[in-house]
């Protein structure tokens, strides 16, 4: 069951590069800023499949199961906007000086990753709360 963490590790990438180049055109650091939001996003994919699949696993019921895939589905776009707005709160902080590679590499991975990753795992967890609710109400 675990083996469907890559397809969601890979998809997250490229629906948000794609929807970020659909929508805003190509960034104005480049390359660089594109593979440290990949990366980032690909970050989000693990961490929230891995929540994902793991709560799925764990559901009881049939109605947990569609709670939890409704909440993820219905978070995703907000942690996608998230994930692509957090890195120019880095970019816009005065003092802050570090080499493009660092901040682009390093820094919007980390940032673009715990952003949407921790709001998906908390609407999963959110989804697995109102699943038993409703599965043990009814």
């Amino acid at each position: 069951m675990y083996r469907w963490i890559i397809p969601l590790a890979v998809v997250w990438p490229m629906v948000a590069i794609g929807a970020t180049l659909a929508v805003f055109g190509p960034p104005p650091r480049g390359a660089l800023q594109l593979i440290g939001g990949a990366i980032g996003f690909l970050l989000v994919g693990v961490f929230s499949g891995w929540g994902l699949i793991y709560s799925l696993s764990q559901a009881d019921a049939l109605r947990e199961q569609l709670a939890i895939v409704l909440f993820y589905l219905l978070v995703s776009p907000l942690a996608y906007a998230l994930g692509i707005g957090a890195p120019f709160a880095i970019e816009a902080m005065p003092g802050v000086v570090l080499p493009p590679a660092v901040t682009y590499l390093v820094v919007f991975p980390i940032v673009v990753g715990l952003n949407g990753s921790l709001l998906l795992l908390g609407a999963i967890a959110t989804g697995r709360w109102v699943g038993l609710y409703i599965s043990r109400a009814i």
